[in-house]
C-alpha cells in the first residue's frame, strides 16, 4: 500500500530507538499507517527472542489493528515473540499475572496462581468488616483511584454510589477498605483497576527487580495506540517500563479525549509526553472528511490547521431545529442525506436517542410488535435493546406470564436469561423473514403474515424446551389490525425512525468514535447540562463536551448537521460565525 502523504512516509521511517508521540487528526489513516510500521519493524526484527506489543484500548481496536497488519504482512499470521491486544491484556498477562502473587500471598490452586478477574456485577464474599451507608460493602465494587487518591465506589446502584461517594472517609473505614482489598487479593481476585495498582507495585518492588528487567527485554518495544484515553494508572506503568528502557511510540489525538468518567485527562497525558522528552511528529492531513466538516471540527478544539479531502465536495455543516422533540428533525435529516447510505444519529447519552423511538409507549400491543420487527433489522445496540425489549414485552402480555425483574420479560421458568434474549433475537428474525417486514405494507396485510410467523413460532428448531412451554399459546394466538387502520401503512402509525430503521443508526458518541459516515447528524438535548446541549460543545474549547462535539462531528464524510431546539436570532449568528448554514423548515 501507498502512502499519499509525506507526514505518513515520515512516520513509517521514524526510528524504534525513539521515544515518539504520533499526534493524528480525525481521518488521517492512522490505523493504516500504525499497522504498516509494525509490519515493516516486524520484517527487519533482529531482536528475538524479544518482542513488538501494538496495544490498544478496545477489543474492536485491538482486532482491527491485528486485522491490517496482517494484510500489511500479505496475510502472515502475527506470531511469538510480538503481541496485540488491548493495554489491559498486556498489563494483566505479561506484567502482573506471572508474580502477582508474590506480592498478593495467594497460594494457588494445584499449582494455579493466576488471578481472577471480577467486575462489579459479579458476587464476592468478600466484603468489609464494617457497613459503610449501612451495607458491608464487597471487595469487587470499589477502587482506589489515583486520580483523586479517594476510594471510588461502584455497586451498581447509582443512588447507593452517589452517597458512598459523598461520604467523607475516616481512619478506621479507610483501613477497613485497604484490608477488605488485601483479603480480595489473597484470595486470588482481582479487579483491573486491582491489577493496575499491581502492576505499578511490581514495577517498584525491588524483590521483582530481576523479573522487571526480563519484560523489559522480552517487549523493548511498544506502540499504543489512542493515547489520549490512558488513565493516571497506566500512565505509572508506562513510566515505569520508560525507566527500564523500554521505547514506545504512542500514537493518538488529545482532542479525542472523551472518558473523562475515566479520568482520562489530555493535560495528564501531554504532560507525560513532555516530561520523557518524546518526539512530536503530526499527521494533519484529513482523508475522510470535505475541509468545510475539517473546519468546524477545528473551531471546537485547540490545535493546528487541518487539511480536508480536496476530492471531497464542501458543502457547509448544517443546522436543523426542532420545537419539543429531537425526532422532529428527522424529515428533514432525512431530506438532506437521502443520497447517500451510511446515515447515522449520534447523541451524548442514550435518554436523548430514546427520544426517536418514545412513541412506543403510546402504540398498543400490536403497534409495539410491528414497532420491534421494524427496529430488528438496525444493527445498532440501541436499537436491538429496544427490539428485544419490545418483544419480550409483548409477549409477557400475551400470554400472561411471570417475568424476572431486568430481563428483557423472561419467564421466570426459563432458566437462562441468556438463552431468553438469544430467543427473543432469533425470533425475530424467523418472524420477519416470513413476510413481516413493515416497509410497504397495510396493517391488514402486516397483521397476517405477522400472525402466521407467531402461530409458527413455537414448532421452530432454535425454540430450546423451556422457552416452548411458555410461548406454545402462541400456536393459536390471533392478531387484528388496530382499529380502523387496516388500510393505513404500518409505517405512517409507527415513528418515523421506524420508517427507516434499515438506513438510519443511532448510537451515543462514545460508540462512534473511530468511524467513519457519510451523513451524520449529531443531536444536541433541548436543555443545558451533562455536555448534551449545543452550547456546551462550543463554550469553551478545552473542556470535555467541546471533545464530545469534536469526536462526533469528525465522522462523516459529506453531511454533517446539528439538530437543535429552535434557536433565537443572536444564537443561530452564532452557529452561522463557526461555518454552519441554517436549514430551511
Amino acid at each position: 500500500m501507498t502512502f499519499p502523504s509525506d507526514e505518513q512516509r515520515g512516520y513509517l521511517d521514524s526510528s524504534i530507538d525513539d521515544n515518539i508521540y504520533l499526534e493524528a487528526c480525525p481521518g488521517s489513516g492512522k490505523t493504516e499507517v500504525i499497522a504498516a510500521k509494525v509490519a515493516r519493524e516486524i520484517e527487519d526484527w533482529h531482536g528475538y527472542p524479544g518482542g513488538i506489543a501494538l496495544l490498544s484500548f478496545a477489543n474492536s481496536a485491538a482486532n482491527e489493528l491485528k486485522s491490517r497488519l496482517i494484510a500489511h504482512r500479505q496475510r502472515a499470521p502475527v506470531a511469538y515473540p510480538h503481541w496485540v491486544s488491548t493495554i489491559d491484556s498486556f498489563i494483566l498477562n505479561c506484567l502482573v499475572a506471572p508474580v502477582a502473587h508474590q506480592l498478593t500471598g495467594y497460594a494457588g490452586k494445584t499449582g494455579d496462581f493466576r488471578l481472577r478477574m471480577v467486575d462489579a456485577s459479579s458476587t464476592v464474599y468478600v466484603k468489609t468488616k464494617y457497613a459503610i451507608e449501612h451495607i458491608r460493602v464487597p471487595a469487587n465494587q470499589y477502587d482506589l483511584d489515583l486520580a483523586t487518591g479517594k476510594f471510588v465506589f461502584r455497586t451498581g446502584e447509582p443512588g447507593l454510589d452517589r452517597k458512598l461517594n459523598a461520604i467523607v472517609l475516616v481512619d478506621w473505614q479507610l483501613r477497613d477498605l485497604r484490608e477488605t482489598k488485601t483479603r480480595f487479593k489473597a484470595a486470588g481476585f482481582a479487579t483491573y483497576r486491582d491489577v493496575e495498582h499491581l502492576a505499578i507495585q511490581i514495577l517498584h518492588e525491588a524483590k521483582l527487580s530481576a523479573f522487571c528487567a526480563r519484560l523489559a527485554l522480552r517487549y523493548p518495544f511498544l506502540v499504543i495506540d489512542e493515547c489520549q484515553d490512558l488513565s493516571v494508572e497506566q500512565l505509572s506503568i508506562l513510566e515505569g517500563l520508560l525507566g527500564l528502557g523500554v521505547k514506545m511510540h504512542i500514537v493518538g489525538d488529545l482532542n479525542q479525549s472523551i472518558y473523562g468518567f475515566r479520568h482520562a485527562d489530555p493535560a495528564r497525558v501531554m504532560h507525560f509526553i513532555r516530561t520523557h522528552g518524546f518526539t512530536g511528529l503530526q499527521l494533519c492531513q484529513n482523508f475522510r472528511s470535505s475541509q468545510a466538516i475539517v473546519d468546524l471540527c477545528s473551531e471546537l478544539v485547540p490545535g493546528n490547521k487541518i487539511h480536508g479531502n480536496p476530492t471531497i465536495q464542501s458543502a457547509s455543516p448544517v443546522i436543523v431545529e426542532y420545537d419539543d422533540c429531537p425526532s422532529e428533525a428527522m424529515p428533514l435529516f432525512m431530506s438532506l442525506s437521502d443520497s447517500y447510505a451510511n446515515r447515522v444519529i449520534v447523541s451524548r447519552g442514550h435518554s436523548t436517542l430514546s427520544r426517536f423511538c418514545s412513541g412506543a409507549n403510546d402504540l398498543n400491543d400490536t403497534e409495539r410488535l410491528a414497532l420491534a420487527c421494524a427496529l430488528a433489522g438496525n444493527d445498532s445496540a440501541f436499537a436491538i435493546q429496544k427490539s428485544l425489549t419490545l418483544f419480550g414485552g409483548w409477549l409477557a402480555s400475551k400470554l400472561e406470564y411471570s417475568v424476572k425483574p431486568n430481563s428483557f420479560h423472561c419467564p421466570v421458568d426459563v432458566e437462562s436469561e441468556l438463552e431468553w434474549r438469544l430467543f427473543l433475537h432469533q425470533a425475530l428474525t424467523f418472524v420477519t423473514s416470513t413476510g413481516a417486514l413493515v416497509a410497504g405494507q397495510h396493517w391488514r396485510g402486516w397483521c397476517r403474515f405477522a400472525k402466521a410467523g407467531l402461530n409458527e413460532l413455537p414448532k421452530q428448531a432454535f425454540v430450546i424446551a423451556d422457552i416452548a412451554v411458555a410461548i406454545a399459546p402462541l400456536a393459536a394466538l390471533g392478531l387484528r389490525s388496530p382499529a380502523g387502520l387496516g388500510e393505513q401503512l404500518v409505517t405512517q402509525r409507527l415513528s418515523l425512525v421506524a420508517l427507516q430503521q434499515s438506513s438510519i443508526r443511532l448510537a451515543t458518541i462514545h460508540e462512534i468514535k473511530g468511524e467513519t459516515h457519510e451523513a451524520t447528524m449529531l443531536v444536541s438535548a433541548s436543555r443545558r447540562g451533562n455536555q448534551s446541549h449545543w452550547a456546551d460543545w462550543i463554550g469553551d474549547k478545552n473542556l470535555e463536551a467541546a471533545r464530545l462535539a469534536y469526536v462526533a462531528s469528525s465522522r462523516p464524510r459529506n453531511l454533517l448537521v446539528w439538530a437543535v431546539k429552535k434557536l433565537n436570532a443572536a444564537e443561530q449568528a452564532t452557529l452561522q460565525r463557526l461555518g454552519f448554514r441554517i436549514a430551511q423548515r
